[in-house]
């Protein structure tokens, strides 16, 4: 990757419009971005300038960001979380087809959903833990109650580790995407079709320390 490449929190373009009319056409048609706030995103700055003239005087330019890799990443998933999710992929992968988009937790806090049928590229339970139970959550609404068992919580995340494996599966998805994004002929012609499969993927992208960093920076506290 270039410097050109960012790397974090973005807006990213989902979608542009114009609000130009037959007796206000406006300054470049009016043109009227769509984004989406994405928590991580591997992507490019992007500037789009729209005129109404064919020399591009009064011009109008509007700046956003390309998500090639997008991921929406949650302490705990519930069902609202992940309906929400698969509104803003199907949203992002119509602006950019060849993109991807990950959901990301800590903690799984629903029945597991299939994504066959949504825009989701994965949904990655990073720590392959259940939320704690709402029993458990009950005895923490205090301040004080939080402090008493402030060791349980902690020995609570000791034991709920991150697990590269999972990071390595996201890795592994955007590595196959750079090698499909323009195939060797030869390379096809030796395996015989076009997609690579997930395991043809030989990943040399960033190790899982520096993604489980950039995804989840900071520890979770304990929540009421």
């Amino acid at each position: 990757m270039d410097d050109s490449f960012e790397l974090g929190p973005r807006n990213t373009f989902s979608g542009l419009s114009f609000l130009s009319s037959l007796g206000h056409p406006g300054l470049g048609g009016q043109p009227s971005i769509r984004s989406k706030n994405q928590d991580f995103i591997l992507g490019k700055k992007l500037y789009l300038k729209t005129s109404l003239e064919p020399n591009f005087q009064d011009d109008k330019l509007i700046e956003s960001h390309i998500g090639y890799v997008c991921a929406e990443c949650k302490t705990n998933l519930d069902k609202t979380m992940f309906q929400e999710a698969v509104a803003t992929s199907r949203d992002l992968k119509i602006a950019v087809p060849c993109s991807l988009y990950f959901l990301i937790c800590e903690f799984l806090d629903m029945t597991p959903i299939s994504i066959v049928s949504t825009q989701l590229d994965d949904v990655l339970i990073v720590r392959k833990s259940k939320r704690l139970s709402p029993n458990i959550r009950q005895e923490h609404k205090t301040p004080e109650a939080r402090h008493i068992h402030r060791q349980e919580y902690a020995e609570f995340l000791d034991a709920s580790k991150y697990y590269p494996d999972v990071f390595q599966r996201m890795i592994d998805k955007i590595q196959i995407l750079i090698d499909n994004s323009n195939p060797s002929i030869n390379k096809v012609l030796n395996q015989g079709y076009f997609y690579s499969t997930f395991e043809d993927s030989e990943v040399h992208l960033w190790n899982c320390s520096y993604i489980s960093y950039s995804l989840f920076p900071v520890p979770c506290s304990l929540e009421q």
